[in-house]
């Protein structure tokens, strides 16, 4: 009787835990769908501007070059920024993208260069604590829907320390968004200002520049790419953080369905024993008494 009743208490919990995570699974997929706009409505502005970026800086060749376009100074660590999530019960989420930026530490390391690395959420800020290691930019402010004025202070800040000299270069390590199934940590260099390999395609049928002059262009749209560039990036790991935990809520429902299944088998076969007991006994006794 013992066992059985403490087989039902597990099933009681394991359903209550079910519930949990059912409204987890469907409150992530709302945002999902949510974050996934974002995306979609970040990609036709930048992908205009890296093409208008591409066509000025062929236009002002030799006229004249932006500050983060040139290389970074030497002996200068390396700049990283890392993005993970402020919150847990994503499944891998963090611990990949982090492992990524781990491997990218390690290989600036073996090549004898510093690194500086500037990190947002505050499970990335929990792992570099608990491992020691140095950050140089804290970003606690974003959540699923990081806001555009939130990012441009970030691109304001390490662009600073780039033309100041306090970092050769600037790589994001982020979750990059392919479809609502495919996540994959990215290494997106974007310090110095890549002016002819970022760019994603050759513009068609834009018009020569002549006012304003294409050396003032690049002197406003240098900064706003990357801002751009970050822009996406926080908007594309937002997008993924909801979808590895959509999945993870997903598997949690599943297994505890399982479980509530393999409760029950367990919980008949005991009941069945203790009816079994119960008539064995009934019989005895009625055989003792005749």
């Amino acid at each position: 009787m013992a066992k059985l009743r403490e087989i039902r208490k597990r099933i009681k919990s394991v359903r209550n835990t079910k519930q949990i995570t059912k409204t987890m699974e469907m409150v992530s997929t709302a945002k999902l769908k949510r974050a996934m706009d974002r995306v979609k409505a970040a990609q036709p502005y930048s992908a205009e501007v890296e093409a208008l970026l591409k066509s000025c800086a062929r236009a002002a060749a030799g006229g004249g070059v932006h500050p983060l376009t040139r290389s970074g100074a030497e002996g200068a660590p390396e700049g990283v920024l890392l993005l993970t999530a402020n919150r847990g019960l994503c499944g891998g989420f963090n611990t990949n993208v982090i492992k990524k930026a781990r491997v990218l530490m390690e290989e600036h390391r073996k090549a004898g260069r510093a690194v500086a690395l500037s990190v947002s959420g505050k499970k990335g800020l929990s792992f570099c604590k608990f491992q020691g290691i140095a950050v140089s930019h804290r970003y606690t402010q974003f959540e699923e829907k990081p806001r555009f004025s939130d990012v441009r202070t970030v691109a304001q800040e390490l662009a600073a320390d780039f033309a100041a000299g306090r970092i050769r270069s600037l790589t994001l390590v982020f979750t990059a968004f392919r479809s609502a199934g495919d996540q994959k940590p990215a290494a997106m260099p974007v310090l110095p200002v890549p002016l002819t390999a970022s760019a994603a395609a050759e513009p068609k049928g834009l018009p020569p520049l002549s006012s304003p002059a294409p050396a003032e262009m690049l002197e406003r749209l240098v900064p706003e790419w990357l801002e751009l560039m970050l822009y996406r990036a926080f908007v594309e790991s937002a997008a993924c953080e909801q979808a590895a935990r959509r999945l993870a809520m997903k598997s949690a429902t599943d297994n505890a369905d399982e479980m509530i299944k393999n409760l029950s088998r367990e919980g008949n076969r005991a009941r069945q024993s203790q009816i079994t007991q119960e008539i064995a006994e009934i019989v005895s006794g009625a055989e003792a008494i005749s």
